[in-house]
């Protein structure tokens, strides 16, 4: 039959066979473009969201109420018998909204302030006033960084024999982590830092070494950069070893700019980052080939902790038996977020599933791994049982490619996988923390564009491994770097293990130089 635009409503056809069809196809047409409109319709609104919404996944006002309402109703708990409740306490004073406290470990600079001679008399009877007390009072000032030059004086002997002469001795320098290098250690920290850390790119700390009185070219620095990381790339090597010898491994990757020498063009390269309940590594690669968490990951036994990127199921499946995947649930979660626009019921229900799975989660914190996984298995597996047979009654009743039906299908696609916590008290329920570590690198990509070269993002790697690593534990790392620094070229390389960030204790400071007035 003729296409539907070409027929004219004045001059339908007679025959009731042909108006059967044309109707027919009418109303299939019809329901192509209501879904093709409605897809349309999801992707602006996704757009709109993330360009002008609100970044926080927690509903509020009447939808977080609800959801409080549909976890209570998930969970199930049956109200257990209360005693008497004790006669109410006294309220403790409220605290109030003043000012934090200055920290107690800063250094103490004491100004004295006192009254002028002349004044220190009584104004009736004009006698010397004595001093009763003091009134203190503190601020915070700052003191500018400054750089100074550290002169090594190698003292020098020889025979006092005039006829011999036969010994002359010099005294050895140090052996130097960057060998020749103009920069000591602590401003190779300083720069690894601010680069690294802070993400400055090197202009912006050429400027500044040049506020100081030190002028020095980019190139210069990067080389010193670049030496430090070869030195420090054992420490790195050492982490990396330990968390492919975890039994639960945590992984995610972001996506970086390569600047492609030889096509003059941008390319995509990779940042990855593996965790284990004691380090956090990254690994630099040109672009998102499987091959290379398969490399990383080709020795190593137990869980791999991940979304669902298909090299991570393809790695679990090549590896016969020797690595599980286990899926993160916030993404399973971010999912159910997304359809809150266009089926705000239905993706409430399933966020409530998920919130009451985090429940539990807040009650094992701070248990031990077995203890977590009796928990899991009493209060988690029914909550997931509950949730399954939800999904698999909603599944029919939306559009598979609806964000509420993404949601679905991507939970019972990948179910075995975002159950596999339940099984394991190491295994975390989510993989934020490696999304956590990832977070910096979105910051320097706004600050330092690009990578110049495959180098520059393995030099990156090495730095940002331990500086991630220092944050969590809670480690300095400028002081790290630059004890690290000074104390690698004589360290035992079968003792490696005392200078990652997690294990290592700083030394004493060494007295600061006095400037030179000569």
């Amino acid at each position: 039959m003729p296409p539907l635009d070409s027929l004219d409503p004045s001059n339908l056809p007679t025959d009731p066979a042909v108006l059967r069809a044309a109707l027919a196809e009418a109303l299939r047409q019809l329901k192509t473009e209501k879904n093709r409109n409605q897809r349309l319709e999801w992707w602006v609104e996704e757009l709109r969201t993330r360009l002008f919404g609100r970044k926080s996944e927690k509903p509020e006002g009447d939808n977080q109420r609800l959801l409080q309402f549909l976890v209570e109703g998930v969970a199930a708990r049956k109200p257990e018998p209360t005693p008497e409740p004790p006669p109410p306490a006294p309220e403790p004073d409220k605290k109030g909204h003043g000012r934090a406290k200055i920290p107690k470990d800063l250094l103490r600079n004491e100004v004295v302030h006192d009254v002028p001679k002349k004044g220190q008399r009584c104004r009736d009877c004009r006698k010397v006033l004595i001093q009763i007390g003091e009134v203190t009072s503190e601020r915070v000032e700052y003191v500018p960084a400054c750089i100074h030059v550290e002169r090594d004086v190698r003292l020098k002997y020889a025979c006092p024999d005039p006829e011999c002469r036969g010994t002359i001795l010099l005294a050895p320098l140090p052996p130097r982590a960057v060998p020749k290098c103009k920069a000591a250690e602590g401003l190779i920290a300083y720069l690894v830092w601010q680069k690294y850390g802070a993400h400055k790119p090197l202009y912006r700390l050429q400027e500044d070494l040049a506020n100081y009185g030190f002028p020095v070219h980019r190139s210069s620095m990067w080389e010193w950069l670049w030496g430090a990381a070869l030195a420090l790339e054992p420490i790195t090597s050492f982490m990396t070893d330990e968390v492919k010898d975890s039994p639960v491994i945590e992984t995610d990757e972001t996506p970086v700019p390569l600047w492609d020498r030889e096509r003059k063009v941008l390319r995509v390269g990779r940042q990855w980052v593996y965790n284990n309940p004691v380090h956090t590594v990254y690994e630099f690669t040109v672009d998102r080939k499987g091959k290379h968490p398969a490399a990383f990951l080709a020795d190593s036994k137990g869980t791999l902790l991940s979304d669902a990127y298909s090299a991570y199921r393809t790695i679990a499946r090549k590896s016969g038996g020797r690595l599980k995947n286990a899926f993160c649930m916030a993404h399973l979660r971010r999912l159910f977020w997304k359809a809150m626009g266009t089926d705000r019921d239905r993706a409430l229900v399933g966020m409530a599933y998920i919130r009451a799975l985090y429940d539990v989660e807040d009650e094992g914190r701070d248990l031990t791994p077995s203890k977590r996984k009796v928990l899991r298995q009493k209060k988690s597996k029914p909550i997931l049982g509950k949730f399954e047979g939800w999904l698999k009654e909603q599944g029919p009743a939306v559009l598979p490619k609806s964000p509420i039906g993404k949601a679905i299908s991507y939970a019972i696609k990948n179910w075995k996988e975002l159950c596999l916590f339940t099984e394991d008290g190491r295994i975390r329920i989510d993989n934020n923390r490696s999304e956590q570590t990832l977070r910096p690198w979105a910051l320097g990509r706004k600050n330092w564009l690009r990578f110049q070269s495959e180098r520059g993002g393995k030099v990156a790697a090495i730095f940002g491994s331990l500086i991630a690593s220092c944050r969590r534990h809670k480690k300095n790392p400028f002081e790290y770097l630059r004890d690290v620094l000074r104390r690698i070229p004589a360290h035992p390389p079968d003792r490696l293990g005392e200078l990652t960030p997690a294990r290592w204790k700083p030394k004493p400071e060494r007295p600061r130089p006095k400037p030179d007035t000569s």
